[in-house]
């Protein structure tokens, strides 16, 4: 009886293992069950009529884990945007507390800045339908130690990850590229722009 019962407890303590798992969001760009898209009045955005939908141009809510809505208004969400000016970089998720952003797919484009200064960023779920990462789109995000770029990038700004963490490894096409200094290697680059 003692062992079926010990049985029965190993066997929900591995369910329940395999469950937290799920709910963190293990991988690939299934959002986490539990994790309910981010309201709209969280971000301010405009309808992008050459992208055919809206893109977000600045994240003005205060959670730290956001799940992009796949779509606002009844518009597919199809970009990120901060605005560079010569002051410097506001919008988009720049400087924000974010810690984790899931990316919905149907975004195609990650633009300048879009997630600079974000220090405390440690997980980025990039959906296939991205092909476009612009400038500084990761520069200084310190928390962040590894990326998966999906295969349909075909653009990449340069210093996209700019003073980010030394170690910090980028994945695309299969081939893993470890940051040594303060962003990835050049051959990382050129593997996207000049394949």
């Amino acid at each position: 009886m003692k062992k079926r019962v010990i049985g029965v407890l190993l066997a929900a303590v591995l369910a329940l293992a395999a469950g937290c798992d799920a709910i963190g969001g293990g991988g690939g760009n299934n959002p986490p069950p539990r994790d309910p898209e981010t309201p709209a009045s969280d971000f301010e955005y405009a309808y992008d009529a050459a992208l055919g939908g809206v893109e977000i141009t600045e994240y003005i809510g205060s959670s730290i884990k956001v799940r992009i809505p796949e779509k606002i208004e009844g518009e597919p969400v199809v970009g990120i945007e901060a605005i560079v000016a010569n002051d410097g970089v506001s919008g988009g998720f720049s400087r924000s507390g974010i810690m984790e952003v899931y990316i919905p797919d149907g975004v195609a484009s990650i633009g300048w800045c879009a997630f600079s200064d974000c220090a405390g960023l440690t997980s980025v779920t990039i959906p296939d339908s991205v092909t476009s990462i612009g400038p500084y789109a990761f520069s200084s995000c310190k928390g962040l130690t590894s990326i998966t770029i999906p295969d349909n990038v075909t653009s990449i700004g340069y210093d996209a990850f700019g003073d980010c963490s030394q170690g910090l490894t980028a994945t695309y096409k299969g081939k893993t590229y470890t940051a040594l200094s303060d962003d990835l290697p050049r051959e990382f680059y050129d593997a996207i722009n000049n394949p």
